[in-house]
Formats: structure tokens, C-alpha cells, sequence
């Protein structure tokens, strides 16, 4: 602290005494701010610098455990820790994924404490080859055998693996892979690396125009689907599996589809109030009700999607429960522009001449 004397030459006074304020006071509102950023800025700067030295330092201790880990328990341990340690560019194949998995497993069996021989005097140290579930532990040192045959050894557990060995998963990793094209690039065409094989083994039949793998389940599901109609019924089945079994045989009696005729069809007609391509001049359209006719299709098994396609389906929110699916109906021709056309256009008056070539067998 400072004190100032000024001479002061008025008449009456000689002498005035300030002091001096401290250095903060001194400071602006914006220089007091400053420096507190600064302040702040440095002990965070401070903190930062000791918490990675404190980073640094456990890093170099887990490096020195790992060293003396990879030492005791040889090579197997340090593949698996150079692998977790540092992460190849690459993706690992399939091969790969399964060889690192196995030698966790060895692992385990290796480091695991319930793995004991009872020691002997007379014991020489010699390279054992361990089989357990099908993994081979040959070439490396694990035990010190015993000159006597009866020592027991008590195996532990089969470890546990995140890969999944199932007859399923590896049934669809079989097909994965031969549907693959290894030999492409998936940088170059990613199609043909995933695709390429399913392309190479596949053949379209004659009578087909296109394959997918839609239209091969669908065949599969139809072979099923023969092979349940085919097969005899069993008490426990519901009842519907006899009448579908009934239909299916009906549907492969050609003798009595050939001495039946078109009766049945015109049975139905008859039902339904007449066709008036078959009837002629005969059709009487004032009893005609469309939704009357539409209960009927329903009650005798016709198709009834001819306004409104009305069908029951799950439900994409909960697939545990169905809804009633309402939906346009689909035309006899591919668009609605050929009916736009009317019969100038050459699909639609062959579409035409094909419902007059069905209907004149019926003609009586």
C-alpha cells in the first residue's frame, strides 16, 4: 500500500493524503472477467494433463500384465490378446470368427483350476494331446502325466462359445456361403459377391419363365402340402384335414370328372340365377341382387373378390391375431388402360373372343 502527499499552494491549506486502492479494485468489470476465464482455463488444462498421465500409466500396466500373461500360458494367449488389443483393418471371415473361438476354448480348458493330476515321485514331463468336444489341443505343453494308469482326471465344463454350432445355424450358414460368390469383390459387385453362386446353381424350368428364391419355397411348401394330403389321417387331426384330404382325392378321379360332365356347372348357375351369356333372351334381370349373388359365391366356395376383395389376414402389428383386410379387386386384364381401349385393342378382343369360347360348351 502506497501513500501519496501533494502540496496543495491554496491559501489555509498546506497538506492533503490519499491512499493508494488495492490492484483489483483498480480493474475494469471486463478485466475482472478475463482473468477469470484464464484462471478457470488453466486449473482445467491442469486437471486434463493429470488425468491422462493417470491413463497413461494404467495402459502401461495392463501392457505388463499381458506380457507376463502371454509368457506363462504361450502362444494361445497372445493371439487372443493381440487380437483384442489391436483390431485388424479387415473383417474377420467366417474361418476366422471360428478358429478365434476355439482357441478361447482351449484356453479355458488350459487356465481352468479344476483341471488336476494327482501328482507322483516317478512322474515324467511329456506333450499331451487332448480331445474334447472335437477340438484337438495337439502340440501344446499341458501337463505333467503320471506313471500310474488309474490317476483321474477331472475335466471341467464345456465352455461356452458366442458362436452358434447348431444343426441350423450351420445348415443356413451352408447355404449362405453357396449361395456366395467368393471369387468377386464385394467393392466390384456386391451382387455378384452375394448372389453369384445361388445365380451359377440355379436352371429355369420349361415351363417357367423366372426363378427366385420366393418361387423355391413355394415349391417346397407345396411338395409338403402333397405330402400331408397323401398321407392318412390320424383321431387327433381336426376335421377339416379329412375334408381337404376328400377334395384333393375328388379333384384326381378323372372317371368320375369325365361321367359328371358340365352338370355340376350348370347346377351352379342355376343356383346363382343364370348367366346371361348362357341364357340369351331367357335372363330375367329384375330379381338380379348383387349382394344376394355375393352370399351365395360365399356360401357355396366361389370366389366372392369381384367388387371388394374381402379376405381375413394377420395383422402386421401383432402377428398373434388376424384382421379384416379390405382391398381393390384385382381385373381379369393386367391394367385398367386395355378397358380404356375397349375392343380396338387386340388383347382386350382376345380376352373378349376367350370368355365367348368358355361360355359356348355350356350352351344348351
Amino acid at each position: 500500500m502506497k501513500i501519496f502527499f501533494y502540496l496543495n499552494k491554496r491559501p489555509g491549506v498546506t497538506w492533503h493524503c490519499f491512499l493508494n486502492p488495492p490492484w483489483w479494485n483498480r480493474r475494469t468489470r471486463l478485466e475482472r472477467l478475463l482473468c477469470a476465464v484464464t484462471a478457470i482455463t488453466l486449473m482445467m488444462c491442469v486437471a486434463m494433463s493429470i488425468t491422462l498421465a493417470m491413463v497413461r500409466y494404467q495402459r502401461q500396466q495392463q501392457q505388463q500384465q499381458d506380457t507376463t500373461s502371454n509368457t506363462e500360458h504361450g502362444p494361445f494367449t497372445s493371439i487372443v490378446s493381440h487380437n483384442h488389443y489391436h483390431h485388424q483393418s479387415a473383417s474377420p471371415t467366417a474361418q476366422q470368427l471360428v478358429n478365434r473361438e476355439n482357441q478361447k476354448a482351449k484356453l479355458s480348458v488350459i487356465d481352468s483350476p479344476s483341471l488336476s493330476i494327482p501328482s507322483s515321485s516317478s512322474s515324467t514331463s511329456v506333450n499331451r494331446i487332448f480331445e474334447k468336444q472335437g477340438k484337438s489341443l495337439k502340440n501344446t505343453k499341458l501337463l505333467s502325466t503320471s506313471s500310474s494308469s488309474s490317476s483321474a482326471i477331472n475335466w471341467p465344463p464345456t465352455p461356452t462359445t458366442d458362436v452358434c454350432l447348431t444343426q441350423g445355424c450351420v445348415r443356413a450358414a451352408s447355404e449362405l456361403i453357396t449361395n456366395m460368390n467368393e471369387n468377386v469383390s464385394p467393392c466390384d459387385d456386391f451382387y455378384q459377391f452375394a448372389c453369384g453362386g445361388w445365380i451359377k446353381n440355379q436352371v429355369i424350368p420349361d415351363d417357367r419363365t423366372t426363378v427366385s428364391v420366393f418361387s423355391l419355397l413355394q415349391d417346397e411348401l407345396n411338395h409338403k402340402l402333397r405330402v400331408l394330403v397323401e398321407s392318412k389321417g390320424t383321431p387327433e387331426e381336426p376335421e377339416f384335414f379329412d375334408s381337404m384330404r376328400n377334395m384333393y382325392r375328388s379333384c384326381l378321379n378323372l372317371t368320375a370328372i369325365e361321367k359328371a360332365g358340365d352338370t355340376p356347372l350348370h347346377l351352379a348357375l342355376k343356383r346363382f340365377g343364370g348367366w346371361p351369356v348362357v341364357v340369351g333372351q331367357n335372363w330375367n334381370g329384375s330379381n338380379f341382387n348383387w349382394i344376394d349373388i355375393l352370399i351365395k359365391f360365399r356360401e357355396l366356395g366361389f370366389s366372392h373378390d369381384i367388387l371388394i376383395d374381402l379376405s381375413v389376414t394377420p395383422d402386421f402389428r401383432n402377428n398373434t391375431r388376424h384382421i379384416i383386410d379390405l382391398d381393390q379387386t384385382s381385373l381379369g386384364m393386367p391394367d385398367r388402360n386395355y378397358y380404356n381401349n375397349g375392343l380396338n385393342d387386340s388383347s382386350v378382343a382376345a380376352y373378349y373372343k376367350l370368355m365367348v369360347d368358355s361360355a359356348a360348351p355350356i350352351v344348351r
